[in-house]
């Protein structure tokens, strides 16, 4: 006998924490997502070009810059139906806000995203500032060493 298709409940109940992907974008439908982390959204590479454009589009004083869905697909050269569908991503995830605008969703980077990413990247930084504040003290002191050599002769 024929298996029945699942009624949407169904669906969910039987996916659980699994996220399905469209088999031709690799975009992930966002009806059977519970949560994406920050590493999830940046995996995917035309996401973080939508987020390169949207950072650049951006003036830090203005809340009222950004980009429409139109200004990403011309600049990304993509078609408009992907572009919509990642801009959801990014927008249920949280790391994009939208403001409407008469017909247009002005799109921008929030302010709290990524914090999942950032936390795990905090441990690394601070490695590489003491690192870095480390190789300052050392050509600091070459340096004075020989300012020393200089005046001696």
């Amino acid at each position: 006998m024929p298996e029945r298709p699942l009624a949407t409940s169904e669906r969910h109940a039987q996916v659980g924490s699994y996220m399905s992907v469209y088999a031709l974008t690799d975009i992930y439908s966002n009806s059977n997502m519970t949560a994406v982390d920050g590493f999830s959204v940046l995996a995917e590479p035309t996401r973080r070009r939508i987020l390169d454009e949207l950072r650049a589009a951006q003036e830090p004083d203005d809340m009222q810059s950004g980009s429409d869905v139109a200004t990403l697909v011309s600049s990304l050269e993509l078609p408009q139906p992907t572009v919509s569908k990642h801009l959801r991503v990014l927008r249920d995830a949280g790391v994009v806000v939208a403001r409407v605008d008469g017909p247009r969703r002005i799109y921008r980077l929030s302010t709290h995203a990524l914090g999942d990413v950032a936390a795990w990247l905090e441990p690394y930084r601070q490695m590489w500032v003491e690192s870095l504040d480390a190789l300052e003290r050392h050509l600091d002191t070459l340096s004075d060493q020989r300012k020393i050599k200089e005046d001696e002769s």
